[in-house]
């Protein structure tokens, strides 16, 4: 057996990542040693063998970056959320979005959540990607059952020129929930954002 994936290429040492984003099948015989992926051929190793890196960074990391790995890294794409019954307690709890999303020492908690519970590669943290609309004074506000709510929508140029200037501090939580959940899962996981 061994996986096929139009974004690395596996080798008798190890996985040779080409990129962050693999997307992963089962080859099982009849391929003689080769597939073929969006008309790329890559060829596969008969079992799949761990290989010595001589980074410390994450495997995530290590694969991004191009390295050999030992095995296709894995993050969870869902993260935290409504599926873990221990994010539903904390929303309870905290039933505001925003302020899950927008506090520190909930961020934190929240983003831990999935890879305690399963030890994933990477650690999202939990944000929302309208999280940086207040810092532009763009009044926001997310309602737990129709979503992201925007009082007056960007929908014109002119809506665009009448955008203040980012207010950096509004965003704090962002960068220091990525410095405490760097010290929480030194070198294990990445930590992943997309704020």
């Amino acid at each position: 057996m061994s996986f096929s994936c139009s974004t690395s290429v596996s080798c008798a040492h190890g996985w040779k990542s080409l990129s962050l984003f693999v997307q992963l099948g089962v080859v099982r015989g009849g391929h003689n040693g080769v597939f073929a992926s969006r008309n790329r051929k890559f060829t596969s190793f008969k079992s799949p063998r761990a290989c010595s890196s001589s980074s410390s960074d994450p495997l995530l990391v290590q694969a991004a970056r191009g390295d050999r790995v030992r095995r296709p890294p894995v993050w969870m794409m869902r993260r935290a959320g409504r599926y873990m019954a221990i994010y539903r307690k904390l929303a309870e709890k905290h039933p505001s979005f925003r302020e899950r999303s927008e506090t520190t020492d909930l961020i934190v908690e929240i983003s831990l959540q999935p890879w305690e519970a399963f030890h994933p590669d990477g650690v999202i943290i939990f944000s929302d990607i309208l999280s940086p609309l207040p810092a532009f004074s763009v009044p926001l506000d997310i309602d737990e059952v129709m979503g992201p709510v925007i009082q007056s929508p960007i929908c014109s140029e002119d809506g665009l020129k009448a955008l203040h200037p980012i207010d950096l501090d509004k965003l704090h939580f962002v960068g220091e929930s990525l410095r405490i959940l760097r010290q929480e899962v030194p070198g294990e996981a990445a930590i992943l954002g997309f704020v």
